[in-house]
């Protein structure tokens, strides 16, 4: 049993549970790669892009990092969700969070940039009110001018690898990993 837990070692937790199984049963470790072969051909090929809610909070990995964020111009769980479908053949795309009365953010590991692929209602954020709305509105702080230009692509930096795995406990935020 005990070679068994190590052979079947980094495996989700699912996957591992069955590797264990099937190594105790055919007394064979070479059987563990097969069942790691398996649980990555389920997460590249056979699952990809079907968004899987994570819960209320912003996207976190498995260390409790963050990933790197891109703005998008879409307002709605329906639409974050599409979108990441929409993304689902883009290599780092990891999920996308999306906070109420805000924009879906899609969330990537570092040194991607998912900017190039066009996306239904575009990348960045999305203008703000014109001067007259402005003045109905005053309550609503000012924003700055210059972060509302449409072509901007914001990527908030952080350090987040490997697939969702958590949320932080802000009730504000919607969090989907794509599979």
């Amino acid at each position: 049993l005990t070679k068994a837990e190590e052979a079947c070692s980094g495996l989700t937790a699912a996957y591992h549970k069955f590797c264990v199984f099937d190594v105790c049963l055919t007394q064979d470790l070479a059987v563990a790669k097969s069942v790691g072969s398996a649980a990555f051909v389920q997460h590249k090929v056979n699952a990809r892009g079907v968004p899987i809610f994570m819960g209320h909070g912003r996207c976190l990995d498995q260390q409790g990092k963050e990933f790197r964020s891109f703005h998008t111009k879409l307002r709605t769980d329906t639409a974050c969700q599409h979108l990441l479908r929409t993304l689902s053949l883009t290599d780092g795309v990891m999920g996308a969070q999306l906070k109420r009365g805000g924009t879906c953010e899609v969330l990537t590991v570092k040194e991607v940039d998912p900017t190039n692929v066009p996306i239904p209602g575009g990348w960045g954020i999305p203008p703000g009110p014109s001067k007259a709305e402005d003045v109905q509105i005053r309550l609503v702080p000012k924003v700055a001018e210059s972060a509302h230009a449409e072509d901007v692509k914001v990527a908030i930096a952080a350090g987040g690898k490997g697939l969702v795995a958590a949320t932080t406990d802000e009730a504000a935020y919607n969090c989907w990993q794509l599979n």
